[in-house]
């Protein structure tokens, strides 16, 4: 997930610098005339937050959840100690 997360921000990234004129001298190809700048502009946008979530998501499911189960010393809770589950 995320290197997908990064090959759509690249995308999005790429489709946002796209119409400028520079970029257009560089470009092998001519962009379909659909392909109008908003157009780019929107979709390059899009991409990168696309991109944002596949990160963000990765990052909140990255590592194992390990549970907490407490340490006695006699009645009382001393500690607690974490437990792969």
């Amino acid at each position: 997930m995320k290197i997908a997360g990064y090959v759509l921000g690249a995308i999005g990234i790429l489709a946002l610098i796209a119409p400028l004129a520079p970029v257009k001298k560089l470009i092998p190809f001519a962009l379909p005339s659909q392909l109008t700048t908003g157009v780019l502009t929107i979709a390059g946008i899009v991409l990168i937050g696309l991109g944002i979530i596949f990160l963000r998501k990765e990052e909140k499911s990255s590592g194992k959840q390990h549970k907490e189960v407490p340490v006695y010393e006699g009645n009382r809770i001393v500690a607690y100690r974490r437990v792969s589950s």
